[in-house]
Formats: C-alpha cells, sequence, structure tokens
C-alpha cells in the first residue's frame, strides 16, 4: 500500500472522528468564535474611543478660532474693502498645510481701525476735566445672529450724510453705529445720539448711534476675542477717580472704508488690526489625522505669512494645545488597556490549548489506531493541524465579520493581525497537543507539578521568574509614557504585568501541593474518604489543575488591578473637581455687592448667608513692572481661617494656607501673601525654587504696598502651579487702600441649588457673570471618552476575564472526566453516595482554586503599587499628581466570589454528568485510561 493511499485512509478515519465527535469540535469553533471577536473588535473599540475623544477636547476648548490669523500694519490693498478682506482671507486657507486647509471653515473677519476719543454729543463739547472716553469701530463680518437690537434698529449697510438744517454740516458723512446695553451706558450715549470723534492722525468723524444691542448667546465664542463689544474697558487713576473709558461699537462692512479714508479719499497712514478667525469643523476628525494635523499646524505658526502690504500674518491656534492634551490622555489610556489586552491574551491561550487538549482526549482511540496502521507522528501533527486551521478559519472569519458589524469604526490592521495569529496559534496548538497526545497513548498523566520536573522547564521557569524582574526594574525606570507613543508600543514593557502574574503563577504551582498534602495528612485522621481522596487527586492530574490555575489567577490579578485604577482614577476626579470649583456652586463676576447682591444670590440657591464663603480677584503687578506681562500676577483676596472652616468637610487641602494664617499683620505698607511657585521664582533673589523670597512693592489703587511672601502654595481654586498668582488676607489689602473689597468669586455650599436661578440672580448687575457647578465640572473630567471608554473596557474585560476563568475551570474538569469517570464510579460500587460525590470533586477542585483565587486577589492589589507609579494617569483626572491608589474591599470580594460561584457550578454540573454515567461503560476491562 502506497503512501498516498495510506494519507487518503488517515485523511477519511480522522474525518469520520472528526464528524463523530460534533461536541468538541463546535466547543472550539465556539471559543475561537467570541476570542476572535474581542481580538478583533477591541482595536476599532479603541479607535472609536480615540477618534471621540479628540472631537471631544476640540469641542471642549474655549477658544473662539482654531486658527486665527491677525494683520497689524497699514491699510491693506483695496481700501480695505470687505471683498479685498476676503481674497486675503482665501489666500490665507490656500496656504495652510493638509489636513488642516480641509477641516477649516471660511473665515470671519474682524477689524478695527483703532480708537476714536469722543470730542462732542450731539455739538456738545465734553467738559475739559470730563473723562476721556473712546469708541472702538469693530468691523464683525459674520452672517451669525450674534445679536439682537432691543432699542433703535442695526446700522446701515452704508455711510450717510447729514439731513438738511442739522447741526451739522450738510456735506459731512456719517457713519451709523450700534453699542452693547453696557457700553451705551458706560459712554453717556443713546439711540439718535450724533457724536463727532478724532484719531491722530486723520480727520474727525461723525457717528450715529441708531441702535443698542445685547448678546443672543453672551457664553458665544465670538465674545472671548471681542469682549470689547459687550463691556466697557475703564480706567481708574490712584484715587478710584475715573480717567477714561472705551467701547467698542459695531459698524457694517459698506462703512468700514470710510473709517479709514481722509477728506481727500486717500488712505489714513495708520495701523489697522484685522483678524480672520477659521473655525476648525471638528466632524471629519479623528485620531489617525493627529500627527499630520499637528505637523500642519506647527508650520502655520513657524513658517511667516506675507500680506499684500508686506506686513508678516501673525498666526495663532489651539489645534496643538488641544492634539497635545489628547496625545496625553491617549498614552494613558493605551498603556493601561494594553495591561488588560495581555492579560485577555494569556486568558484566551490558556483556554485554547485546553479545548485542544479535549479534542485530542476525545479523538485518542482514533489516534492510536491510525498510528497502529501505520501513520507517522509528522501524517498525525500536519493532519490535525489542518483541520485545526479549518475550523479556526472559519470561526475567526466569523467572529471578525461580527466585529466590524457590531463596532462601526475606523479599521485598524491590529485587528487583522490579532485574528491572523489567533488561526495560526489555533492550528499550532491542536497539532502540539496531538503531537504530545500521541507520545503519551497508553499512559495517564499523575506526576506532582511541584517534582521531578525536567532541566528543560525548570530553566524555562527561572527565566520567566528573571523577565518579570527585569521588566519591573526597566518600566520603573522608563515608564508606560515611552512604552505607548503615537499608537506605538514596546511588547515587553507592555508584557511586564503579565509576566509577574506568570511568575506568580510558577511560583504558585511549584509551592501548592505542599499545604495540600499538609491538609491531606490532617484530613486522613477524619471519618470518610472524601477529603481525603480528594485532596490527594488535587496534587495530581497536572493538567487538570496548572492551567485553571494560572488562568484563574491572571484573570483575577488584572481583574483586581483594573477595578483598583478605575477606583482611584474616580476618587481623584472627585478630588480635582473640589478644588477646581471650591463648593458645590461657584459664581464668577466683577465686583458683587455684598449688602445686595450675595443675599439676592444666597435666597436663589437657598441657603443661609453663613453658607456662603467670598474671594476678590484681581490682577495687578508689581510695581515698575505693569507693561512686562511677566510681573503681572492674579491676586486672591480671603479670609483664610474662614475659608478652612468653609471647606471643612470637603476633600480640599488646605495645609499650604497656614503661613498665611499665621503671619503677622505688620505695619500698613506689608500684605503677606502665599504665592505660586512660578511667581515664588520671580520673587527669588536667584531665580532657583527654594531661594529665599524678596519683599517688592505691587500696585493697588492709591498705593504700593509690600508684597511679604510668607509661603507657596501649588494650587488654588483652578490656578495652576505655572501662573504668577498670589493669595493675601482681605483686610490686610482694604487696611492699605482703605476700601472695601467686594467679592468676585462667590461659592454656595447649596447641594440642590437651581443653577439657573442663581445664575439669574448674579446677572442682575453682572450680564456676564458665570455659575459653575461641582457636578458639572466632575462630568467634564470623567466625561472624556478616553477616560469613560477606558472604564467601560475594563468592565468588559473583567467579564471576559471571569468567562475564561470559568471555562478554564469547566474545560479542566472536561478533560480529566475519563479518569475522574472511573475512579469515582470504582468508589460508587463501594457504596460512595451522590453527595460524597459531590464533596469528592469539590476537595479535588476547590483546594487549588482557593489557592489561584487568593493568590490573585493578592497580586491584583500589589500590581497597583508596581504599575501605577511608572503611568502618568493625571491626564485622566486633570490634577497635578498622581491619584491616591485606592482599593475597594467590595469589589474585590465581588470579584472573587465570582469566581467561586463559578467553581460551585462546574463542581454540581460534573457530579450531575457523572451521575448519569452507566457503569459498565465505564468499567470495561481494557479501557484505556
Amino acid at each position: 500500500m502506497n503512501n498516498r493511499t495510506e494519507r487518503v485512509r488517515l485523511h477519511g478515519g480522522l474525518g469520520r472522528q472528526l464528524r463523530a465527535d460534533k461536541a468538541s469540535v463546535v466547543a472550539l469553533a465556539a471559543i475561537l468564535f467570541g476570542t476572535a471577536f474581542l481580538a478583533a473588535a477591541w482595536p476599532r473599540w479603541l479607535n472609536d474611543i480615540d477618534d471621540r475623544a479628540v472631537r471631544y477636547e476640540f469641542a471642549q476648548s474655549r477658544e473662539i478660532d482654531d486658527v486665527r490669523a491677525t494683520y497689524v500694519g497699514p491699510v491693506l490693498a483695496g481700501g480695505a474693502a470687505i471683498s479685498a478682506l476676503h481674497t486675503i482671507g482665501a489666500d490665507l486657507l490656500a496656504s495652510f498645510d493638509p489636513p488642516l486647509r480641509d477641516l477649516l471653515e471660511p473665515a470671519v473677519i474682524s477689524s478695527t481701525p483703532g480708537d476714536y476719543l469722543i470730542r462732542s454729543v450731539n455739538d456738545t463739547p465734553r467738559p475739559e476735566d470730563f473723562p476721556d472716553f473712546f469708541l472702538t469701530p469693530v468691523l464683525l463680518d459674520t452672517e451669525r445672529p450674534e445679536v439682537r437690537f432691543v432699542e433703535g434698529a442695526e446700522p446701515a449697510e452704508g455711510p450717510t450724510t447729514a439731513p438738511p438744517g442739522d447741526v451739522l454740516d450738510e456735506d459731512r458723512t456719517i457713519v451709523q453705529v450700534g453699542l452693547s446695553t453696557v457700553g451705551a451706558a458706560a459712554l453717556g450715549l443713546e439711540v439718535g445720539d450724533v457724536a463727532t470723534a478724532s484719531r491722530s492722525p486723520g480727520p474727525d468723524l461723525v457717528l450715529e448711534v441708531t441702535g443698542v444691542y445685547e448678546p443672543i448667546d453672551q457664553t458665544s465664542h465670538t465674545w472671548a476675542r471681542h469682549l470689547n463689544l459687550l463691556l466697557d474697558a475703564p480706567v481708574f487713576g490712584p484715587s478710584g477717580e475715573l480717567i477714561q473709558n472705551t467701547a467698542g461699537a459695531l459698524v457694517t462692512p459698506a462703512s468700514f472704508p470710510t473709517l479709514l479714508s481722509t477728506d481727500d479719499g486717500l488712505a489714513v497712514p495708520t495701523e489697522l488690526t484685522t483678524s480672520w478667525e477659521f473655525p476648525l469643523d471638528v466632524e471629519p476628525v479623528h485620531a489617525g489625522l493627529v500627527d499630520d494635523l499637528g505637523l500642519a499646524a506647527d508650520r502655520a505658526q513657524s513658517d511667516g505669512i506675507v500680506s499684500p502690504s508686506g506686513a508678516p500674518f501673525s498666526i495663532q491656534t489651539t489645534v496643538q494645545e488641544v492634539l497635545d492634551r489628547f496625545r496625553d490622555q491617549r498614552t494613558t489610556a493605551h498603556a493601561v488597556l494594553s495591561i488588560g489586552l495581555v492579560g485577555l491574551l494569556i486568558g484566551a491561550l490558556a483556554v485554547l490549548v485546553l479545548v485542544a487538549q479535549l479534542t485530542s482526549e476525545r479523538r485518542r482511540a482514533a489516534l492510536a489506531l491510525a498510528r497502529a496502521r501505520g501513520a507517522s507522528l509528522r501524517q498525525l501533527t500536519m493532519i490535525t493541524a489542518a483541520e485545526g486551521f479549518l475550523i479556526a478559519g472559519v470561526s475567526v472569519a466569523g467572529g471578525l465579520a461580527l466585529a466590524v458589524l457590531a463596532v462601526p469604526a475606523r479599521s485598524t490592521p491590529l485587528s487583522w493581525w490579532l485574528t491572523g495569529g489567533l488561526a495560526g496559534a489555533s492550528a499550532v496548538v491542536l497539532a502540539a497537543v496531538t503531537w504530545s497526545a500521541h507520545r503519551a497513548v497508553g499512559t495517564v498523566e499523575r506526576r506532582d507539578p511541584a517534582t521531578g520536573s525536567s532541566p528543560r522547564r525548570l530553566a524555562a521557569e527561572l527565566a520567566l521568574v528573571l523577565l518579570a524582574a527585569v521588566g519591573v526594574v526597566l518600566l520603573r525606570e522608563r515608564g508606560f509614557d515611552t512604552a505607548v507613543v503615537g499608537g506605538s508600543a514596546d511588547p515587553f514593557l507592555l508584557a511586564v504585568p503579565a509576566l509577574i502574574a506568570l511568575a506568580a503563577s510558577v511560583a504558585v504551582l511549584r509551592v501548592y501541593p505542599a499545604p495540600i498534602r499538609l491538609v491531606g495528612r490532617f484530613m486522613a485522621n477524619r471519618r470518610g474518604p472524601v477529603s481525603f481522596l480528594g485532596l490527594l487527586r488535587a496534587g495530581r492530574e497536572a493538567t487538570g489543575r496548572a492551567i485553571p490555575l494560572v488562568v484563574v489567577l491572571v484573570a483575577l490579578s488584572f481583574s483586581v488591578f483594573a477595578a483598583i485604577v478605575v477606583n482611584s482614577v474616580r476618587l481623584e476626579q472627585d478630588v480635582r473637581s473640589w478644588e477646581l470649583v471650591g463648593a458645590p456652586v461657584r459664581v464668577d463676576g466683577t465686583d458683587f455687592d455684598q449688602a445686595v447682591d450675595v443675599p439676592r444670590m444666597a435666597a436663589a440657591a437657598r441657603v443661609t448667608l453663613d453658607r456662603t464663603f467670598g474671594i476678590h480677584a484681581r490682577s495687578t503687578a508689581l510695581d515698575g513692572r505693569l507693561g512686562d506681562t511677566r510681573d503681572r500676577f492674579t491676586l486672591l483676596l480671603l479670609d483664610p481661617s474662614a475659608f478652612q472652616t468653609f471647606v471643612a468637610d470637603r476633600v480640599i487641602d488646605t495645609t499650604a494656607l497656614e503661613p498665611l494664617v499665621n503671619a503677622s499683620a505688620g505695619d500698613g505698607t506689608r500684605v503677606p501673601m502665599v504665592v505660586s511657585p512660578a511667581f515664588a521664582i520671580e520673587l527669588s533673589a536667584d531665580g532657583r525654587v527654594g531661594s529665599e523670597l524678596r519683599d517688592l512693592p505691587f500696585l493697588l489703587p492709591g498705593s504700593n504696598p509690600v508684597l511679604d511672601a510668607v509661603g507657596t502654595i501649588d494650587f488654588f481654586l483652578g490656578l495652576e502651579s505655572d501662573q504668577l498668582w498670589a493669595v493675601g488676607r482681605t483686610p490686610d489689602a482694604e487696611r492699605v487702600v482703605d476700601l472695601p473689597y467686594g467679592p468676585t468669586i462667590l461659592l454656595l455650599d447649596a447641594e440642590d441649588a437651581d443653577t439657573d436661578a442663581v445664575l439669574a440672580a448674579a446677572q442682575v448687575t453682572q450680564p456676564f457673570a458665570q455659575v459653575t457647578t461641582r457636578n458639572e465640572v466632575y462630568e467634564q473630567i470623567a466625561g472624556s471618552p478616553l477616560v469613560a471608554g477606558t472604564e467601560r473596557t475594563f468592565q468588559a474585560a473583567t467579564l471576559a476575564a471571569a468567562a475564561y476563568s470559568a471555562l478554564s475551570v469547566v474545560l479542566a474538569l472536561v478533560v480529566t472526566a475519563r479518569s475522574r469517570e472511573r475512579f469515582l464510579s470504582c468508589l460508587r460500587t463501594l457504596g460512595l453516595s451522590s453527595r460524597q460525590v459531590r464533596g469528592l470533586v469539590a476537595w479535588e477542585i476547590v483546594p487549588t482554586t482557593m489557592i489561584a483565587i487568593g493568590v490573585g486577589a493578592a497580586l491584583g492589589f500589589a500590581l497597583p503599587y508596581v504599575v501605577l507609579p511608572a503611568i502618568d494617569l493625571t491626564p485622566f483626572t486633570g490634577g497635578l499628581d498622581q491619584p491616591t491608589i485606592y482599593a475597594d474591599g467590595a469589589t474585590i470580594g465581588a470579584l472573587a466570589g465570582g469566581i467561586c460561584v463559578v467553581v460551585v457550578v462546574a463542581v454540581l454540573g460534573v457530579t450531575s454528568i457523572n451521575r448519569r454515567t452507566r457503569l459498565g461503560a465505564v468499567l470495561r476491562v481494557g479501557e484505556d485510561g
């Protein structure tokens, strides 16, 4: 008989066996299908999270524009006609690189020729001792309905002339303007007023107020750049008197060239400030564009773009800042999630080995018969590999197709690599197990896993432990941020937690028989054979014990690790939200009236005045350095002792305020303060942190007191350590200037406050007051798709790990069922009851599972202390420091309890199957194994 005929018969025999053993084939296909779905869906799910996260970061940006080109220089070509400005905007847009250019919408143009001093109103000159009032015409070319006119009407499309008999010369051109309600009141102008204004150089200009407007949405990004169109800008003298006031005025595009012309029509030789704001369409943005988009944004800012007049444009963009925030979060998310993925892969491979062993066990007789007929080991292995690849190919293709349908996200090569690797691993594992089982035909493995090991196994275990130790050292030195950068990964660093878990599994496999023997000796003296025989088998059947132990230990350790990470991040997010807001409700404005505004807002929040706290914030500078932005700082004035009492039941750390609480008041020229770290460097004598801080005078109305820095504070109510700010005591500043300081920030201890009512109460006197709640800030921090997606992914991974643990326990019991059925059936012939059978199986499987659960829970508790210092979690919390590791005992107990339930169900199921086994079928003479 030739080899070809033998191979055909071999294929036919094994094919019939494959069809006859449908149960194991279906089990293999089902497990491969589910694992392939997870392997294909995980990268797609991660892509979807990344895409939503980058769009979320752009949406959270408070800047009006994402790319803004500003021109400051002589009048542009075309006399600044709106058509010329649009042409320049189109040229600017074309100069940007893709994909930035493809994502930008047409520009919103705004331009102003400067400030005009109002000299007379309705032909009545302003008195000489009257404050200087300036009006700033602003062209805001936008079709969006940004304002509504509450008085009068919007300006005419073009300039007009004075009517006959008017106080003005009939040949004078009049430019119509619209003022905000605040600006009109501040400048003393009403609808119908005609003002004569001048600018040097240039002729006088006649302005007519045609209407007064209010913003439709005062939180619109438009007003971030043009706040002067809504508010005035007063300047006060040393004694608090008003020196000048400035407000913006809306003009139409057709009137704008008139503002730039002299009597003879020539352009005024003065500087024009014009900006082109290109909104970014965030809908097409996805994480795959991040790198190219960042490069295009960098080039737009670094490469000079020259205007038609020869003056350069200044390009500002928030794109890179948004992308940096996204990259930080993505690096953290991918590092943390990759740890969980490696743990799942270990569980999947272990379950795959058990399924392969089950398939081989069910085909033991067919393999022995084929070998007896002359089939070689190579033939058996190759045919089994081909059959495994066929089963895996169909199952993996189905899982991949389901993942594509269930997770509609950007495709990624990683899905194909993982699913392809799974198909290849299935064929290899099935062939390897078949090869091993063929060599072991006719024997039963009953060796102690802790003794009798080959030198090869000892070397492999030692190498695994050494790799884990080296990985821990490298991980602490380099960190996960170097392991995951821009989507690429260092596989070794990402596998360090898995190596630790596997090393712990090796140690447990070496050690666990000893305590079982010890307990077995104790149980041998008790009546009944159940516990003794169960413990005796617990130390044998190495395959049935080792793989479930590894899977349960790894799965539980990574599940506990995930739960601790989620709980720690949640706790730090909650702490951060309290630090940013300071109270359940925070109201920001200018100067609230302590006697009128504060009681009104407290009543709206339904709290008493003792549950409110006011802080005064103002911008000032070191004396003589007002023009130097490095020396401008934010000064917050409060009562530090009262603030500590107000937040006593919150999670806000106020220990840094203690030096201010204990500082002496001194004389009337010194104001003790605690300053930010960046400000401390400015005040240090040698520019180093920790140096002695100098006492320097700073500016307050009508006074130049000395800033006495008594300490540093890293963070306070949203002010970061790299900003210049200081916290002082309100009475010290009031004593210096002899003026009261009303609150500009009001904290309300009102958990259930109606924020709309509080906002309405604040806007009675301050239309642009803002209300922020602690819950809103928490949702903003925790609501990032990467943060929320990581938590949901961990939850799904925990369920998958529990499923793999259950499968490993059940499959291990099924794989060892043949020898167990024979053993239990013999005992049943000797009178062992069904209840005792269940107890014996329980004593066989429960001890090793309990050991795995205990070690897995302990390892999961320890992993965060090893891994988290190497992962920067601050992008998830919005804070400055790493979150405190917080282990929730209830969650860990629930995870461990879930595994225990799986074990109980598996034991009951196996013993139920054994009760239906016919003794004659098991105890036939000559039965193998």
